[in-house]
């Protein structure tokens, strides 16, 4: 704690502001709406928790709100590390032996610092996310009406903490299941806490839709689309231009999607719904047919999913989650691509903000220039590319392709992660439900967030909590199997004597 609040402070005092990314204007959006026309909307791509604390940052007086939203998130990262502690000593045997320096990881990791600083879901999701751990541990061990309803509390706030939230039911159901089950718990009460679960997600799942599931999962599989998509017949000559596209470079090298792939299939199925279907070719109608046709292309390719999960998270596992600070970052990215597709937002709220009126590109340029400076944040750059280096320093063979394209190998922690947390599954106990829960889960979730989204590496960052965690679970499985040898050991010498 004291090292954890030690380097917050000294990020804050030197950069006070957060950075503005790219995604903030839209986590901004419903202040700003609430604020100058009086109505309560979220962005079609969010959900509704981080929005609504955004909010309440703006309605604190006097203080800007790229000041206190970082003040918050740090304080929720401070918290998170005492948790990381709690799942330490609720998971571990010899918990006194690895709480230390399992704690200090999570104090120092330059992702944590970033993602607090910025205004973005992150943060807040991954604090959601060992928050439900937690709750989910106690439900392990005291499965009581309390534990149950701080459990449903939890996966409530994950669901509105970023639109692949909701998915985190899945998890629930499973651990009220094998739980219940390991407690002898009767029939009836395992049917009120499954129907209890089922209605709240269903109720949240309708409250968290977003506009663009569907259609980038079906970016990402394009290319194994089958010749006759039975939930859009008659597309296949609208897709065929792109499917083609993406096969013949992914035969020399690495296609992954980007932003302009995913608006010419959009444009083509909007197409389609207009020429063939009679429709409007929305948004909805468009993000719901790539839905469909996702999942079906799923089903009808499953032997193409394993390697493509595998060559989507390797591209981006030997960088962090998170970004430095460089002057190219905090200065020219800031202004040139963060602030420009938000200026209205921007020029509406500056004061709020920043303290300071931006009324124009230049306002924001000169407030830039005044709060932004590389050097007093060498240390965390530093701190950053050491971080960054160490983990990636020992890692798969690298890949070149026939068209130059080079990919780096995937760094060995990774599987001594899987090691760990294939070793939770078979520890006895009160805390296996919870283990095989989790562990099955998490595994899902990176699956499925690998297949659908782009290849940023932010997406792994729900994860990065639980990377140390599971390396630690080696050590302390390793040393209890040692400890309890020698305990049988030292008993059978004492019984002979």
């Amino acid at each position: 704690m004291i090292l954890g609040l030690a380097l917050r402070i000294w990020l804050t005092a030197a950069m006070p502001y957060g950075f503005f990314h790219t995604d903030s204007a839209d986590l901004l959006e419903t202040a700003d709406k609430l604020v100058h026309e009086g109505g309560f909307r979220l962005h079609p791509k969010k959900t509704f928790l981080v929005p609504i604390v955004y909010t309440v940052a703006f309605a604190i007086p006097g203080v800007p709100v790229l000041i206190t939203i970082p003040l918050a998130q740090h304080a929720l990262g401070l918290l998170m590390i005492v948790l990381c502690g709690l799942l330490c000593r609720l998971w571990f045997s010899h918990w006194k032996w690895w709480i230390i320096p399992l704690t200090l990881l999570v104090a120092a990791n330059p992702s944590f610092l970033w993602f607090e600083h910025t205004p973005m879901a992150e943060s807040l999701y991954v604090f959601c996310t060992v928050v439900l751990a937690v709750t989910g541990s106690v439900f392990a061990l005291h499965a009581n009406r309390a534990s149950f309803v701080a459990l449903l509390m939890a996966l409530v706030l994950q669901a509105g903490a970023r639109p692949e939230g909701k998915l985190f039911f899945g998890f629930g159901l499973i651990l009220i299941v094998l739980v219940l089950w390991k407690n002898k718990a009767p029939w009836r009460t395992l049917g009120i806490h499954l129907g209890i679960t089922l209605v709240v997600a269903l109720i949240v799942n309708s409250k968290t839709k977003t506009s663009q599931a569907g259609l980038l999962l079906y970016t990402s599989v394009v290319h194994f689309t089958p010749d006759d998509p039975k939930c859009a017949p008659g597309i296949l000559p609208f897709i065929e231009p792109l499917r083609t596209q993406f096969q013949e470079r992914w035969k020399v090298g690495m296609a992954f999607p980007r932003a302009s792939q995913r608006n010419k299939i959009a444009s083509a199925v909007a197409k389609y719904l207009i020429e063939v279907k009679g429709a409007e070719g929305s948004k909805r109608e468009v993000n719901e047919l790539c839905k469909k046709l996702a999942m079906e292309t799923l089903r009808r390719s499953p032997g193409e999913l394993p390697m493509h999960f595998f060559y989507k998270f390797r591209h981006s596992s030997v960088v962090l989650a998170s970004e430095d600070y460089s002057d190219n970052r905090i200065g020219d990215k800031q202004l040139n691509d963060n602030y420009p597709g938000s200026t209205k937002l921007v020029f509406r709220n500056g004061k709020k903000l920043s303290g300071v009126d931006l009324k124009s590109m230049e306002d924001i340029g000169a407030f830039i220039e005044k709060n932004y400076h590389p050097e007093r944040v060498a240390w965390f750059n530093t701190l950053h590319d050491w971080w960054e280096d160490s983990l990636a320093h020992f890692r798969m063979t690298d890949v070149r392709y026939p068209n130059g394209d080079k990919e780096n190998g995937m760094p060995y922690y990774f599987f001594v992660v899987l090691a760990g947390m294939a070793l939770a599954l078979f520890r006895p106990g009160k805390m296996q439900p919870m283990q095989i829960s989790w562990v099955l889960f998490l595994l899902g979730l990176a699956f499925i967030i690998f297949v659908t989204a782009n290849v940023k590496a932010r997406f792994r960052f729900v994860f990065e909590p639980f990377l140390y965690i599971y390396a630690f679970m080696i050590l302390d499985t390793l040393v209890a199997v040692l400890c309890s040898g020698w305990k049988k050991i030292t008993s059978a010498r004492q019984a002979s004597v």
